[in-house]
C-alpha cells in the first residue's frame, strides 16, 4: 500500500490521550482477459502493453493458460490504457486500445477477443469423379487487390493427394484463386475463383480438370486391309501448329510414322487437327483425293482416322506368233497412261 500523505495536527494535554488515524486504501489489480472470439475459450500467450493514461509505461504482460494477465500495484483513481501488442499463434491481433479507471468498488478488468486465423484447402480432381486427385497442378493465390499470398509470388502446386493447404488467412479477407498450369494430359481451367474467408473454419475450393483427348491414325492396305507400318504423316492443328507427342511435351515437329500395327497414337491433345499423308512405303501409292483428313478432338474424346494405300499393280504384255502359242521375243511396245 502507498502511504497516507495527509498531515494531521493534534494537541496533547497533561493526563490526556489522543488518537490519530491514518487510512491506507488498498492498491488495486487490473485483470486482462483474452478469449477466442468464436468459442469463448481462454487464450494463452497474448502480449499486452499497459501504461498510465498521459503518463509512463507500466509494463508488458502475457496471458497465462487461463487467458489472464494481472497487473497489480495500481492506485485507485488511476486511468490506464491497455494495448495488445502480440496475438497468440494462429490468431488475429485485437487492435483496439482499451482504457480503465481503477476504483475499489468495481471490477477492474478489460476483455480482448482474438479472431482465429483460418485455412483454405484447394482440391484438384479429375472431372466426373469426386476423389481422383491430380498432382502437379499450379495455382496462383492473391487477395482482392492483387497482392500475392504466401511465398514464391503466390504460386502453389498440388501435392500427391491433389491438394494445396494455405494457412494463416485473415478472416474477412477475400482470396482469389486461379489455375496457372494444368497437369500433363489435362485441360487448363483458367476460371478465377473468389472466396470470402470466414473465421475459425477451414474452407474448401474444388477444381475439376477435363482430360484431353486422343487421336489414332490407322494406315491399311486398301485391298487386304492389312496394316502398313512406316508410312509418314504430318499432323498439325488447324492454325498450322505442329501437334507434339507426350502431351505436347516432346516436339515431333508434327511428323509421325506408323508403327508395326500401322498406327500413330497421340494422347493429350485437343482442338481441330489436320492429318496429311506425306510419304508412303515401297509398292504403294498415295491417293491424292484421300491423303488429308480433318478431325475435332474434344476433352475426354477419342478419335480414329483411317487411311488406305492402294498397292501398285503389274502389267504383263505377252507376244506370240500369230495362230500359235509360240512366244515371240524382242518386240518393242510403247506404254502410255
Amino acid at each position: 500500500m502507498d502511504p497516507d500523505n495527509r498531515s494531521q495536527t493534534v494537541t496533547v494535554n497533561a493526563n490526556d490521550a489522543q488518537t490519530i488515524t491514518f487510512d491506507n486504501p488498498p492498491l488495486l489489480t487490473l485483470t486482462v482477459h483474452k478469449r477466442d472470439s468464436v468459442t469463448g475459450e481462454p487464450l494463452k500467450g497474448a502480449e499486452f502493453a499497459v501504461k498510465e493514461v498521459g503518463g509512463q509505461e507500466i509494463g508488458t504482460f502475457i496471458t497465462n493458460r487461463e487467458g489472464i494477465a494481472e497487473i497489480g500495484g495500481l492506485l485507485p483513481g488511476m486511468s490506464v490504457s491497455v494495448t495488445e501488442t502480440k496475438a497468440p499463434a494462429g490468431y488475429v491481433r485485437d487492435s483496439r486500445v482499451q482504457s480503465a479507471k481503477l476504483a475499489s468498488d468495481k471490477d477492474n478488468s478489460v476483455t480482448f477477443d482474438n479472431t482465429p486465423l483460418t485455412a483454405l484447402l484447394i482440391r484438384k480432381v479429375v472431372a466426373g469423379t469426386e476423389n481422383e486427385p491430380i498432382s502437379g497442378v499450379q495455382f496462383r493465390i492473391t487477395d482482392s487487390s492483387g497482392a500475392t499470398i504466401g511465398p514464391d509470388g503466390g504460386q502453389f502446386t498440388t501435392d500427391q493427394n491433389g491438394e494445396i493447404r494455405v494457412t494463416g488467412l485473415t478472416p474477412g479477407a477475400t482470396v482469389v484463386v486461379r489455375e496457372t498450369k494444368a497437369a500433363d494430359g489435362f485441360v487448363l481451367d483458367a476460371a478465377e475463383r473468389k472466396l470470402l474467408i470466414q473465421a475459425g473454419e477451414q474452407q474448401t475450393i474444388t477444381v475439376e480438370n477435363q482430360r484431353k483427348g486422343s487421336l489414332i491414325v490407322k494406315k491399311l492396305d486398301s485391298v487386304t486391309r492389312e496394316p502398313l507400318p512406316g508410312v509418314e504423316f504430318s499432323i498439325r492443328y488447324a492454325d498450322g501448329r505442329p501437334v507434339d507427342d507426350a502431351n505436347e511435351q516432346i516436339s515431333s515437329g508434327g511428323t509421325y510414322v506408323t508403327n508395326s500395327r500401322g498406327e500413330i497414337v497421340i494422347n493429350g491433345i485437343m482442338g481441330t487437327v489436320v492429318v496429311t499423308e506425306t510419304r508412303t512405303i515401297e509398292g504403294y501409292t498415295i491417293d491424292p483425293d484421300g491423303k488429308s483428313q480433318t478431325v475435332v478432338v474434344n476433352s475426354n474424346d477419342g478419335q480414329v482416322l483411317t487411311f488406305t494405300n492402294a498397292p501398285k499393280q503389274t502389267l504383263t504384255l505377252k507376244k506370240y506368233v500369230t495362230g500359235t502359242t509360240t512366244p515371240l521375243p524382242g518386240v518393242k511396245f510403247l506404254v502410255k497412261d
